[in-house]
């Protein structure tokens, strides 16, 4: 002790002596050293914050490469800066790279403050490989982190059907409605998810629920007229279809009258998938109501507008047999036959028109033509049976129909014509709207 206190003493006589005559000057130059240092951290923390908010402007601008350079920086100035990390994740899931996401993310991950986002981010990067077990880990880690984020809510749903398990999904969602009175794509996956099942009460009750927040909204609306029609509800469908598909068709009318005009067509006037599938709806709807004249006039428009959807032609022709207009069903049966897209429709039609004309050869050879585009074709082997029933050739007719129910067993037409063909002569059985789905579904 003695020793120890001897050397300290030394110390400071050095120090006295060295021209430390202040001992305080000493210590003041420690101290300014630390804070300096301190300074320094702060002021690189502040730069790597302003760095950040770069970064996110950059990526929600979509300049993903600025935000690299900026995300890139901030990092430099703060490693230890989860939000950083989990920005670099998303631009690396973004532009495809998902498994850079994925070890920026697991870097976030490890960092203490991860936010709720670093969870969320890690679930979308798990459904990215399809992995969605681990995907609903984290978004259920991302709730628990915020419980108030519709979208953290509405991934969880999603993960839960792709889990199979839709009705978890649904009553989860159902569950969270109350906490987020305004949240309209909450609404939309309870409608999605209830159609997906089959439930069609609950979905139009909920793209109800979904107009009411958005009565603006054109697609909604649409999606409200294609439930109702699904529904059987034909007349409510008709009355939310018609202004819907008038206004369409009407646009898409002009742009087809200006493209055979020459004159350039605008995008937004040319005919879509989507707007083909709501005028169809609305034609079944008028044919359930009764209604084939009205059927024909919006089917006649459709075609006019997309003249390549062999499913309105399909339609048409069918609507064509149902009024008795030949000629109507024949030019839909000729279009049809034309499409590389269409299905048995075309060899039913032509062969049953034919052969209601007397053409018995022009019959066989419409539905020999299907056939040998597709030996699987269950309709065109239907016609064929039938077409060989009436001209005699029974024993053929039943090697065909043979054929078709092995293919598919429960096809009602070819089941009827087995029948038919024990002797029983039956007027020709017109390819009616119902008849032509059971025997096509073979070739989906």
């Amino acid at each position: 002790m003695t020793l120890k206190r001897t050397a300290i003493a030394g110390l400071w006589t050095a120090l006295m002596l060295g021209g430390c005559a202040e001992p305080s000057k000493f210590l003041k130059s420690h101290f300014a050293t630390d804070q300096h240092k301190e300074g320094e951290k702060s002021w690189r923390g502040v730069r790597a914050k302003v760095k950040l908010q770069l970064a996110q402007q950059f990526y929600d601008g979509g300049s993903m490469e600025d935000a690299r350079v900026a995300v890139r920086e901030a990092i430099e100035l703060n490693g230890t800066e989860p939000a950083a990390l989990v920005i670099l994740a998303k631009i690396e899931l973004r532009e495809g790279h998902p498994a850079a996401a994925r070890k920026a993310i697991a870097s976030a991950l490890e960092l203490p403050g991860c936010s709720a986002e670093a969870h969320y981010v890690a679930g979308q990067i798990e459904e990215r490989y399809e992995d969605f077990t681990v995907a609903l880990k984290r978004y259920e880690e991302a709730l628990a982190a915020d419980p108030n984020r519709p979208e953290y809510v509405l991934a969880e749903a999603h993960a839960l059907v792709k889990l199979d398990r839709p009705v978890e999904g649904i009553q989860f969602v159902e569950g969270r409605l109350p906490d987020f009175p305004d949240e309209l794509d909450l609404r939309l996956f309870v409608a999605e998810t209830n159609r997906m099942l089959g439930l069609k009460d609950a979905t139009v009750a909920a793209y109800r629920e979904a107009v009411r927040m958005s009565p603006d909204d054109r697609s909604i609306r649409e999606e409200l007229g294609l439930a109702l029609e699904w529904a059987g509800q034909d007349e409510e469908a008709v009355a939310v279809l018609v202004p819907l598909v008038q206004a369409k068709l009407e646009q898409q009318t002009a742009a087809r009258r200006k493209k055979q005009r020459g004159e350039a067509e605008k995008p937004e006037e040319s005919g879509d998938a989507k707007s083909c599938v709501a005028a169809r709806a609305l034609a079944r709807a008028y044919l359930n109501l009764n209604q084939p004249r009205e059927a024909r006039d919006v089917l006649k428009r459709v075609v006019f507008a997309s003249p390549d959807d062999a499913e309105s032609w399909a339609m048409l022709a069918r609507v064509g047999v149902a009024l008795g207009d030949r000629e109507l069903a024949r030019v839909a049966a000729e279009r049809l036959a034309a499409n590389p897209a269409g299905d048995g429709t075309a060899a039913a039609l032509g062969a049953y028109l034919a052969f209601k004309e007397g053409d018995t050869q022009g019959a066989l050879r419409s539905a020999t033509a299907a056939l040998e585009s597709n030996p699987r074709d269950v309709m065109a082997l239907c016609v064929l049976a039938w077409v060989q029933s009436q001209t005699g050739e029974k024993t053929s007719a039943t090697h065909t129909l043979n054929r078709a129910l092995r293919i598919d067993p429960d096809c009602g037409p070819a089941q009827l014509l087995r029948r038919q063909i024990g002797g029983e002569s039956a007027e020709a059985p017109a390819p009616a709207a119902s008849t032509v789905p059971d025997c096509a579904k073979v070739n989906e």
